[in-house]
C-alpha cells in the first residue's frame, strides 16, 4: 500500500540516519516527497498538492502496522508512524539496490548453520550454470542459499 519511488540517497551526507529524498505512494497515487538529512533528525513527509487527506490515510494505515523495532533498542518497539515506516522502506530499498549490483559480478552463497548477518560466502565470478555446478560438486546439501537466484 505504501511504497517509494525515486530514492536518492547521499552516503556522504549520512551521518546518524540516512540521507535522502524519496517520493512517497499510497495505492499507487504519489502522495508526498520525503527529505531525511541524515543527521539524526526525523524524516520529514511534505504532501503534494491536493493529497492532504490521502495523505492521512497513510499516516493511518502506517499506524496499523506492527511497531518499529530498533536494532539499537530490541526490547523497546516503537509505535510504527508513516515517517519511519518510510525510512524502513528507504533503507530496504538501498539494501536491495546494493545486493542486486554486488550480484552482478560474484556469486554470494550460505551454508546451513552460516549466519546471515556477516557469514556471506562468495565466489569471485558472476552467478552461472557453470558456478552453480562447481558450488553444489564442493558443498552439495550444505548449501542452504544462493542470494544471486533471488535476481534472476
Amino acid at each position: 500500500m505504501i511504497e517509494v519511488k525515486n530514492v536518492k540517497h547521499s552516503a556522504s551526507l549520512s551521518e546518524e540516519t540516512l540521507a535522502y529524498t524519496a517520493s512517497v505512494y499510497f495505492n499507487g497515487k504519489k502522495i508526498a516527497d520525503a527529505t531525511n538529512r541524515g543527521c539524526g533528525g526525523m524524516t520529514f513527509i511534505h504532501q503534494t498538492k491536493g493529497n492532504l487527506g490521502t495523505l492521512r490515510e497513510a499516516e493511518k494505515y502506517a499506524e496499523t502496522l506492527p511497531p518499529y523495532v530498533s536494532k539499537f533498542m530490541p526490547d523497546d518497539p516503537l509505535p510504527m508512524t508513516l515517517d519511519s515506516h518510510v525510512d524502513d522502506l528507504v533503507a530496504r530499498f538501498l539494501d536491495e539496490r546494493d545486493w542486486k549490483r554486488r550480484c552482478k559480478t560474484k556469486t554470494y552463497f550460505l551454508l546451513k548453520g552460516d549466519d546471515t548477518n556477516d557469514g556471506w560466502r562468495y565466489v569471485n565470478r558472476p552467478y552461472s550454470e557453470t558456478i552453480l555446478d562447481w558450488l553444489v560438486n564442493k558443498y552439495g546439501d550444505q548449501i542452504d542459499v544462493i542470494k544471486n537466484e533471488e535476481y534472476i
